[in-house]
């Protein structure tokens, strides 16, 4: 059963994450590895009916040490979500990653969804093992018109800060961000093995941004499974199912 708790992300705020460590593991190399996943954004730990919580079960049932959390500004965690930014996500993640390595786990499996597998992509680590990717983002400046619905920007949200987009608040630091950034780099880095997931009728991370993911990454093992009914999320039966399948093959056949 996961347990919540808290992890220090200093400015005497912290990130409320569910970690789920099973009482009987199956090896002691299970025991030192971590899955750490990271949700999109606007989005928090139990996103997209809960993938992460299915992602959680299937891997604890194996003997799997789990860890899902909230960015500083999203579900639990402290903080505003028009503050939310990739800066401020990514030393949450890096928080995380330091609170997992002073509990003695040694190796990772990262699991991002949406703008998440972006983060994760960008604070890669040499003790990671494996990536599992939800319909990444791999084109920033599309996703910040498209994906997060942003065009003009109005006087009144320029003084505020912030967009105010269906009762979800869109920093302007964020967007800005989104429009300047490039993951070319940090996609170069990705030499572990790689699964990714997609759907043919996504119309917030199109399943064209996976073009750039093709031609970017260099890991030798990478597997992208796409759905040609599959809509953003995924919450379809039977596309949950064969994605938990595939996932548990990858898992056990990589580390």
């Amino acid at each position: 059963m996961a347990e919540k708790i808290q992890i220090d992300a200093g400015q005497d705020q912290s990130i409320t994450a569910l970690h789920s460590a099973p009482a009987e593991s199956l090896t002691a190399r299970i025991d030192q590895t971590l899955v750490i996943m990271s949700h999109g954004f606007p989005g928090h730990k139990a996103h997209q009916d809960d993938l992460y919580g299915a992602v959680e079960f299937l891997l604890a049932d194996r003997g799997y040490h789990t860890l899902r959390f909230d960015y500083r500004g999203c579900g639990e965690s402290d903080g505003r979500e028009e503050n939310f930014t990739i800066g401020s996500a990514c030393e949450d993640f890096q928080a995380v990653l330091y609170w997992a390595k002073s509990r003695g786990y040694k190796r990772f499996i990262y699991v991002g969804e949406g703008l998440g597998a972006t983060l994760a992509i960008m604070n890669m680590d040499l003790d990671v093992r494996a990536l599992i990717m939800f319909w990444p983002v791999f084109d920033l400046k599309s996703y910040a018109s498209r994906g997060l619905n942003v065009k003009e920007i109005t006087d009144q949200e320029q003084k505020q800060g912030y967009v105010d987009n269906n009762n979800r608040r869109i920093g302007l630091n964020l967007i800005n961000e989104l429009k300047k950034i490039d993951i070319m780099y940090a996609l170069k880095e990705v030499f572990v093995p790689t699964v990714i997931f997609h759907g043919a009728r996504d119309t917030l991370v199109p399943i064209s941004q996976l073009d750039i993911g093709r031609r970017y990454i260099p890991a030798k093992r990478i597997e992208i499974t796409t759905f040609h009914d599959g809509v953003h999320g995924m919450a379809q039966e039977n596309h949950r199912k064969a994605m938990m399948y595939q996932i548990l093959q990858f898992v056990e056949k990589y580390i």
